[in-house]
Order: C-alpha cells, then structure tokens, then sequence
C-alpha cells in the first residue's frame, strides 16, 4: 500500500467531498488549511498527496464530533433561525468551533437532550397533523362496527417513515392493524392550497378524555374547511392549540359546536354570513412602504419569530401590552 494518499482517496477517508478538499487546501485561514507534502509541485506529480498518518491528524481538526444548527433543527422540527435564537437567548448550551473550514456553532447531545427533556418535547421525531400518502389526518376518526376509535399520533422518523397510531376506549394499535382488522375512516377531507391571507384565528381547548368529545369534532370542521396545509396543531398534556387561517365553514354547525368554539378563541373573530361561519384573524389591513416591511421581516427572521410575534414582542410599547 502506498505511504501516500491522493485527493480522491484521501476524501473518502474523512467523508467529504473532493471539492471540500480542494477548498481547505486553499482556505485563506492557515490555521484550517490543508497541508498536502506536495504543495509546490504537485502539478508535476499528478495531483496533491497527503501522507497516511495525516488522516488521523485532521480529523480532529475537521470531522465533526457534536450536533450543528441543522441536525438541533432536524431533531426539533424547527428552522435554522428559531434554533439560532434558542443558542443567543442561553436556552440551548453550545460552543465555537470548526467544520469543514468554517467557523460554526456545535451543540453537545447531552446539553440538546436536556432542553427536550426541560421542554417536554420528543426528540428525533417529527410531530405531524397529516400523512399525505394514505390521507389520515390527527383526530380522524374511524369505525368498526359502530366502535369508534380516533387517530391520536402521526410521527415520521429520520428514515423518513410515518407511523401512525390510533386509540379506542380500550387499546391503542397502528394504523396497519387497524385496516387489517376492517377499521373505516368516518371523514375524509381535501387537501386544500395554502391560503394567502395574513395571520391566524387562535383556538384552545381542554384536551378531550371523551373520543367522541365535541373539541374532535370541532377540529374535524377545521380540517374539512381548511385542509391540513392551512393549519397548525400543538399538543400538551392539558390542552390542544389550534391555529388555522381564514376559511367559511359552510354546514350549518350544531349550536353546541359553535358554542364550544366561541369558548375556545383566544384571537380571531367567529361570524355568521351568508356563505356560512367565517373564522378570520380578525386583523385591520394597514399599507407600509415596501422598504418598512422587508426590515421588519428580516428582523423577524434574525429573531426567528413571526412577523405577527416579533411586532407584539418586540414593537408595542408596554403599555398596550
């Protein structure tokens, strides 16, 4: 075996690219340049070699040993920017370091394990309100001779699988056994385009111990009139918050239903039209110059917030706090 590895080689031992290779070689930083033994005259032997015993050597320079800003908002579901604020507001512990060359952020595992376990989230598991593959929406409700059982998790993991699982008053089982057994969805629902209207009407209720509870099928409603991509759902051991855009529910509502609805909106307006119930955010439409608002959205974003959340938090005086 040769003493000396080329550029292909020696890539595939650290697990980059060969254009990363190129790159480091020439990095302007010393301190993160690659040395090959033949910098000055690797044109006349074929190309750059490094020495075998070098590999070991920069790997602790190079290869990655904690989590980066991308793998913390993998694992949460989250974007880059929201992460990014968790590590300034002293949230998440990280510290400096190098990556491929560049300067980044690194997260311990240990130090991420800890925020999830503080905030009482599932790690390495993204939470969703729809499997667009088999059309199963959180709370759908099936039946199997009369019994009624609801979807109650959608999770997809890093390979990218969905599993699904629903619950009766008496068991819980996946959504494979469920069709095998015959279990039918008793909705079914569009999936609808996004809709462009700014801002959300703001729902929360108990979490129902009743499957048959009217909150499900006030979400059922939601679903029906808003499709999975106009809403969002967050879930806690005491309540279901509910987040959805502005959409007319056309059925007519049972009066209990929409009770219990005007209970629960926390923002937003709820109102009878002629078309059917209108639930809007209940916003005035106020003109700002171009220029004004692309600031305000790059602050937000520097903040990893809404628009709507950055001008309350950070824009209205106290006093109308």
């Amino acid at each position: 075996m040769s003493e000396y590895l080329g550029v292909q080689a020696f890539a595939e031992e650290l697990g980059f690219s060969t254009a990363t290779i190129y790159k480091l070689i020439n990095h302007k930083d010393e301190s993160q340049r690659l040395e090959p033994i033949n910098r000055l005259t690797h044109r006349g032997d074929g190309g750059y070699k490094f020495a075998i015993e070098y590999v070991e050597k920069i790997k602790t320079q190079l290869v990655k040993k904690d989590l980066r800003v991308s793998d913390v908002a993998r694992i949460l579901n989250r974007s880059k920017a929201y992460v990014h604020q968790l590590l300034k507001s002293g949230q998440i512990t990280y510290y400096e370091g190098y990556y491929q060359g560049h300067k980044t952020f690194f997260i311990k595992k240990e130090d991420l394990d800890k925020y999830i376990s503080k905030m009482g989230m599932s790690k390495n598991k993204t939470l969703l309100i729809y499997d667009k593959e088999r059309e199963i929406f959180l709370f759908q409700p099936f039946y199997l001779n009369g019994e009624l059982a609801r979807v109650i998790k959608i999770q997809k993991n890093h390979q990218g699988k969905t599993k699904v699982e629903l619950r009766t008053r008496q068991e819980v089982f996946s959504y494979e056994e469920a069709t095998n057994a015959g279990w039918k969805p008793g909705v079914k629902i569009i999936s609808r385009k996004p809709i462009g209207t700014y801002g959300n009407a703001v729902f929360e209720f108990p979490k129902p111990i009743d499957l048959d509870s009217s909150i499900y099928r006030i979400i059922e409603e939601f679903f029906k009139a808003a499709g999975p991509k106009n809403l969002k759902i967050t879930l806690s051991d005491e309540k279901i918050k509910v987040l959805v855009k502005r959409i007319v529910i056309k059925e007519g509502l049972h009066p209990d239903l929409l009770d219990r609805m005007r209970n629960g909106i926390q923002s937003g307006e709820i109102d009878l039209t002629n078309e059917g119930l209108l639930i809007s955010p209940g916003y005035s439409t106020i003109h700002v110059p171009d220029k004004l608002r692309q600031k305000l959205v790059e602050a937000a974003n520097q903040r990893g917030v809404s628009l709507e959340d950055y001008l309350e938090l950070f824009c209205l005086p106290e006093k109308l706090n």
